[in-house]
């Protein structure tokens, strides 16, 4: 089955988001874009703001999905997270960035789940 990339990400996100809110976080925004970046979720935790960065594959044939976040990855996460904080007028509020990374098998079936906390370049 030949998958599109976007609505694969798409159905990663969705499921990211289900493990989130499932686990106390409060989801304050989804796919927030600017023109530096994307941020695929926006929650909170405790009063620490959480960016979350997603990554979706089936299988691991090109490699494991949190491969992809690279340094040039989050230095432009980190770009639209900064714009987030000024126009959310978000000054000193504890702040980080985490990776959900899903490994889906064909059918769509979740193979591997895992969430790294606190990842950031802060």
């Amino acid at each position: 089955m030949i998958v599109h990339s976007r609505t694969l990400g798409i159905y990663g996100e969705k499921r990211a988001v289900q493990y989130l809110s499932s686990r106390g976080y409060r989801i304050h925004d989804v796919n927030f874009s600017t023109k530096g970046g994307e941020i695929d979720i926006v929650a909170e935790k405790n009063g620490t703001y959480i960016f979350c960065e997603v990554k979706a594959r089936i299988g691991e044939s090109r490699g494991k999905p949190y491969e992809a976040v690279t340094a040039w990855k989050l230095k432009h996460l980190l770009r639209a997270i900064n714009y987030y904080k000024l126009i959310k007028n978000l000054h000193d509020v504890p702040m980080r960035i985490d990776v959900v990374s899903i490994v889906f098998n064909p059918d769509y079936s979740i193979q591997k789940f895992q969430h790294f906390e606190n990842v950031g370049m802060w």
